[in-house]
């Protein structure tokens, strides 16, 4: 991440350690291998002379980071860019803060023009679960998006989120929907009643 002279190989390492940054914030990581990794992807999101597929991929994985304002004011600062891959970038890293804050972002992205804007803002809506459920009403017409992909993430995000109204919505699309949504709809809908058997 830091020193491979191609940038593809820095930007696959950024990509990576997202798995590693989820651990951290569990508190799963040793206390050296917790600095060393939060060290690292500080450094790769605060440095602007990186590619830019190195600047998106860093600050996906440090989007886990919550508490580290450094980190989240470039997420406010990609998002507000010209760049759609750094906007794209910027959805994923704030629905892995779950930083409710993001909010109003997601809500105006997921009208966006952008199919790509849309999906990732679906997709992040999902990872805030319920904390997102004021999102519904700009999620469910996704559900009919035009771009397959999008409803698809919209369809998953309804099961992360819940509650009655999610299933409501999930309950139609799986007698309505095409092939692909029905089945989308019936998993995301095994995966809410199982969340709620555990309650």
């Amino acid at each position: 991440l830091q020193s491979d002279p191609a940038a593809a190989v820095r930007a696959a390492a950024a990509m990576s350690l997202s798995r590693f940054a989820y651990r951290a914030e569990m508190e799963e990581l040793s206390p050296s291998d917790d600095q060393a990794l939060r060290a690292g992807l500080e450094r790769a999101v605060l440095d602007a002379r990186q590619p830019i597929d190195v600047r998106r991929r860093a600050p996906e994985s440090a989007g886990y980071f919550a508490s580290n304002d450094a980190i989240q004011e470039q997420v406010a600062q990609a998002y507000s860019s010209s760049e759609h891959l750094l906007r794209e970038s910027a959805l994923v890293a704030m629905g892995r803060s779950l930083l409710p804050r993001w909010l109003p972002n997601i809500s105006q992205a997921l009208s966006a023009s952008s199919p790509a804007l849309r999906y990732e803002a679906a997709r992040a809506a999902g990872e805030m679960s319920e904390d997102a459920r004021s999102l519904l009403p700009k999620v469910a017409p996704l559900l009919n998006d035009k771009d397959s992909e999008v409803a698809l993430a919209a369809i998953w995000a309804l099961g992360q989120i819940g509650g009655e109204t999610a299933q409501r919505l999930l309950k139609q699309v799986a007698k309505e929907g095409d092939d692909a949504r029905r089945q989308a709809a019936a998993d995301a809908l095994d995966e809410l009643m199982l969340g709620d058997s555990l309650v």
